[in-house]
């Protein structure tokens, strides 16, 4: 969890600029420099920002995962589970 319930709205309206889940605490940064650090991290972006690599996961999401994003299209019902 958050720390507390007001990180948890302000991420929400945050861009996203990296997903550090190296090790315990995660750490999310944001565009402008801010740091969440929680025990997990759920990330819920368009298909095409995935895609697009516009978040810098580390580590890199494993092989078969990003390779299923990288193929898959935009259509009415989209589903990517972990």
């Amino acid at each position: 969890m958050l720390r507390n319930q007001y990180s948890l709205i302000e991420i929400f309206f945050s861009k996203v600029a990296s997903v550090n889940y190296s090790e315990s605490p995660a750490v999310v940064t944001t565009g402008s420099g801010s740091l969440f650090k929680a025990d997990k991290v759920v990330v819920t972006v368009p298909l095409a920002v995935l895609q697009a690599k516009a978040i810098t996961f580390t580590p890199t999401l494993p092989k078969e995962k990003q390779e299923a994003i990288d193929l898959m299209g935009a259509g009415v019902v989209e589903k990517v589970l972990h």
